[in-house]
């Protein structure tokens, strides 16, 4: 069950010599800087509903797709296993779900991506993926439409399910 999936996931962390990055949101592309910046630690990524494209605002002119635009000026990508898990939400928004499957193709230059490393968890919101879900009534949240259709934990159990796949896939 879930303790022996928590065990797997914590079991395959913990070795030094396979330091894993992750994170949620603008944690992800944090992530993804420092595996640019510490190819040699880093040897894989869990990126959590990532925001890879920013867009200020039309009347300020800024738009840009971080962290990939960093690596094309750099004439540079990376070649390191990574998992992708994306709420509904994200994945609905054209620009910045382009963005995630272009900075995908720079993670994995050679084209070795297993297409299950890229996935969206049905009926969420970006919210979904926060912790709050866990200590405010599902009903509640659903109710203020700050999270998505589908159960918060349900949503968390999938998250864990996809990361650990990944893991056992690449680091076993």
């Amino acid at each position: 069950g879930r303790e022996a999936a928590f065990k797997d996931l914590t079991d395959a962390m913990c070795d030094v010599n396979r330091t894993i990055a992750a994170g949620f949101s603008y944690g992800a592309t944090t992530a993804v800087l420092t595996a640019h910046l510490y190819p040699d630690v880093i040897r894989g990524l869990i990126l959590l509903d990532g925001w890879f494209y920013v867009d200020v605002g039309k009347s300020a002119g800024i738009e840009f797709e971080f962290p990939s635009q960093a690596f094309e000026e750099k004439k540079k990508s990376l070649d390191i296993p990574s998992v992708f898990v994306n709420s509904e939400q994200f994945a609905g928004i054209p620009k910045l779900y382009g963005a995630t499957c272009r900075l995908a193709r720079l993670l994995n230059p050679n084209g070795k991506r297993n297409e299950s490393d890229m996935h969206v968890i049905d009926g969420t919101t970006h919210c979904n993926f926060c912790d709050f879900v866990f200590w405010v009534p599902s009903f509640i949240l659903q109710k203020l439409k700050v999270v998505g259709l589908a159960d918060p934990r349900v949503a968390y159990q999938e998250i864990i399910r996809h990361s650990t796949d990944f893991l056992k896939h690449n680091f076993q």
